[in-house]
């Protein structure tokens, strides 16, 4: 005697519960049913019992709506878009063209404009007085010294802002200072014809940095401030001048002897 219990032993034995029921048996009609199976839809389910007049299920059901251009055509209904105008926190459409301003904000704006513009022409009248008054007191004057024309970089006028009791002091100093450009420029020029000649690189050298160090500097510690301390009636500008001024008669003596030591 066997000891399987799927084994088929027919309808004496125990019935194997994973085997298919036999036809005639089971629950009615000779059909197996499934427990787990989907029941099949209504209209699939007329057209196999042949209930639907007048054609197939497919011919009278509802035609599927359209999901293509949902935002544009309504296909939910309606052609204010897919979620209808009338229902309430739908989303509306965008819309390109600008709300015009109102005629208060308008107003506002020009108002804006026009103090902006009137704060413009106040400072332009304002830098327009201001220029006057430079001009008037001398500020902005063209340049026109040493060479005008040809090479001029500060204006220099003994005859406009020297008054007359200091001109002749100030002529002096300016005779001095083109003496001393002079000097210094032939110094130069000798100790280049030197060079070639007897080769003596250093005297070549010291006079080079005489020339540019030497009218730099003759400008703007004795000639600048004399001429600024008679244009101004400044004492202080005098002493500076007279302190830098007696420094330069001294080099002037050491070149002019020529000690070679």
């Amino acid at each position: 005697m066997s000891d399987n219990p799927f084994e088929d032993k027919g309808s004496s034995g125990g019935a194997n519960p994973f085997a298919e029921p036999a036809a005639g048996k089971g629950g009615g009609g000779g059909e197996f049913h499934n427990p787990f199976e989907q029941p099949a839809p209504a209209a699939q389910v007329a057209v196999a019992s042949g209930g639907v007049s007048g054609g197939s299920a497919y011919e009278t059901a509802p035609a599927p709506t359209s999901t293509f251009g949902a935002y544009d055509t309504g296909a939910y209904g309606g052609s204010a878009g897919a979620y209808g105008a009338g229902q309430p926190g739908a989303p509306k459409a965008f819309n390109p063209t600008p709300v015009p301003p109102s005629n208060g904000e308008a107003t506002v704006r020009v108002r804006e404009l026009d103090d902006r513009e009137r704060v413009l022409d106040d400072r332009e009248r304002e830098l327009a007085r201001r220029e006057a008054e430079l001009v008037a007191n001398g500020g902005l004057k063209k340049k026109n010294y040493p060479f005008p024309g040809c090479f001029v970089f500060v204006y220099h006028s003994i005859q406009d802002d020297i008054p007359e009791d200091k001109k002749p002091a100030v002529k002096m100093a300016h005779y001095a200072f083109v003496i001393t450009v002079t000097a210094l420029c032939w110094n130069f020029l000798a100790a280049t014809a030197a060079m070639f000649m007897f080769q003596s690189v250093m005297g070549w050298l010291m006079a080079a940095i005489y020339l540019g160090a030497g009218v730099p500097l003759a400008w703007i510690l004795w000639y600048r401030r004399i001429y600024s301390a008679c244009k101004h009636d400044s004492a202080l500008g005098f002493l500076w001048f007279f302190i830098v001024f007696l420094v330069h008669i001294g080099f002037c003596i050491y070149a002019f002897t020529g000690m070679s030591s």
